[in-house]
């Protein structure tokens, strides 16, 4: 956990969508990583997810039907116009 992540968060908590995801991916970032606590960051992990293909969907950037946030990437990657954009490997602007 690195202090500019502090940095991170209050941006994230600033946004209008999505900002009470903050917490949660805080938590996973510094809780430790034993078995007990695995299948509850996996549940957070899931929950994520999930608010993330809402927010997706709600605002039609997305046409996949599923769970699976790979999908939905290629899904709002399908909807780019700009073909030297939409060409680039969908992680190239992380």
């Amino acid at each position: 956990y690195q202090p500019y992540y502090k940095w991170t968060f209050r941006a994230l908590r600033a946004l209008p969508l999505l900002s009470e995801e903050a917490e949660l991916l805080e938590y996973l970032l510094t809780t430790d990583n034993e078995p007990e606590t695995a299948e509850e960051k996996y549940h957070v992990i899931e929950g994520i997810a999930a608010d993330i293909i809402d927010v997706l969907m709600e605002q039609n950037l997305t046409e996949a039907n599923c769970g699976d946030l790979e999908k939905h990437a290629y899904s709002v990657n399908d909807r780019i116009g700009d073909g030297e954009l939409r060409n680039l490997h969908i992680l190239a602007g992380i």
